[in-house]
């Protein structure tokens, strides 16, 4: 789809006079000189054959010179047609974390009226776009990304999708995003970019559910936590009985020690689990085939034996890797966790090391894999983000050569039409039709 014309060199543009000149010179009514006749036929033929003359004056040949002046012409402005190719495809990496999605705030606290963040940050990036900072860019082809790994880029409008938080716990770092050509979209920078833009939201604190305790549930209004009136549903945990025997204990106790129940498979929908631990395959002396004698270990803690690697995503969850082992000169992925989720590819084995070690690290691996209820959001994340900001990003590094490529075929374009008018001209001229 073509866009409008740009003129590299407009003052060119001048030039156009000549063709105007010429066509208007040539179809001037020449002054008839007077001819003395002998005869009134004579007088006659000569009348008709002056008409004749007049009336061709702008002959076929004349028009292709005018049109091959005019081309030339043309081509010294050196014209660019905007074009889906000629206008780079913006990148939008959109934070998709918690805070995002929390009713954007004064400095009080008190709502702008704006939504979320996120609403705020689409209303600045669409005033980003209308600047002549981002005329290189085609608004109608963002590339939508996300920060949380396994979600697919989409290109067009703003993704429905992406309006309620992600199933994500650790989005993927900035710093891989950070390139021209790409624009960042969040409440606050993490670290600064060198060559990408940004547009940052800003946003008082956003009061509201910090923590649940089983079915206690406390409230942050600024100064502190309170409790709030009403009682919740504790969340459920759903633990499978085909885990290693020691490491479904401390599942089960880490369960009891924070009030949350333990439920079977299916006493209810998955997507209401608040943690699912899982076993890789049916059991320890079932761990698929493939299985390797492996050795792995972290936070003071190892332990020997069988084990199968973890899927990357497992439920429509995108998994990261908590615990490798050694296979050979290799590591395999035998722990993952996502929200809501946690894969346990290790067999039937006895850790070596500390006891408490290993319970606390698995407790803290539990803690963090564990989706809250609803609408609880940790104080540290409801803290004021700041103040709203706005960078326009760089083109792509091959997007001024691809510019510059469609100004120069379509310059050749023009002056090679030049030649070809030229080239009828003369040939209408050598027929005789002047």
């Amino acid at each position: 789809m073509m866009g409008a014309v740009e003129w590299m060199r407009p003052l060119a543009a001048w030039s156009l006079v000549l063709p105007v000149v010429v066509l208007a010179l040539s179809m001037r009514r020449d002054r008839f000189r007077p001819v003395p006749l002998g005869t009134f036929a004579l007088w006659k033929g000569l009348a008709v054959d002056a008409g004749d003359v007049h009336r061709r004056r702008v002959t076929p040949a004349r028009w292709f010179w005018i049109a091959a002046l005019a081309s030339a012409c043309l081509a010294l402005t050196e014209p660019r047609l905007g074009s889906d190719h000629s206008r780079a495809i913006l990148t939008v990496v959109v934070d998709r974390k918690a805070p995002m999605y929390l009713e954007h705030t004064s400095a009080q606290g008190v709502g702008t009226g704006s939504g979320t963040r996120l609403d705020r940050a689409l209303v600045e990036l669409e005033s980003l776009l209308g600047q002549p900072a981002c005329d290189g860019f085609d608004p109608a082809r963002i590339r939508w990304c996300s920060r949380s790994p396994g979600e697919e880029p989409q290109i067009g409008i703003f993704p429905a999708a992406w309006r309620t938080p992600a199933i994500t716990i650790a989005p993927q770092g900035w710093s891989r995003f950070d390139r021209s050509g790409v624009l960042w979209l969040t409440d606050s920078l993490e670290e600064v970019p060198r060559r990408a833009g940004w547009v940052i939201s800003g946003g008082g604190p956003a009061f509201g559910p910090a923590a649940q305790v089983g079915v206690r549930r406390f409230s942050w209004d600024g100064r502190g936590l309170t409790e709030d009136d009403a009682p919740v549903e504790r969340l459920t945990v759903h633990v499978d009985a085909s885990l290693p025997p020691t490491i479904r204990a401390i599942a089960e106790e880490w369960a009891r020690a924070r009030d949350h129940r333990l439920v079977s498979e299916d006493a209810e929908g998955g997507d209401r689990f608040s943690l699912r631990v899982r076993a890789v395959a049916a059991g320890p002396a079932a761990i698929g085939p493939g299985v390797e004698h492996t050795r792995a270990g972290r936070d003071g803690w190892s332990i020997d034996g069988p084990a199968a690697p973890t899927p990357a995503f497992g439920e429509g969850i995108g998994l990261q890797t908590w615990l490798e082992a050694e296979v050979g000169m290799a590591r395999i992925p035998v722990v993952g966790f996502g929200p809501g989720l946690v894969y346990v590819g290790l067999g039937d084995a006895e850790p070596r090391g500390d006891p408490a070690a290993f319970a606390v690290s698995w407790s803290r691996l539990l803690d963090r894999a564990c989706r809250p209820a609803p609408g609880v959001i940790p104080v540290a994340l409801r803290r004021a983000a700041g103040e709203p900001d706005l960078r326009a990003p760089s083109l792509p590094d091959d997007n001024e050569a691809r510019r510059d490529e469609a100004r120069r075929s379509l310059t050749a374009w023009l002056a090679g039409a030049s030649v070809l008018l030229g080239c009828m001209a003369l040939l209408l001229r050598g027929a005789g039709l002047r």
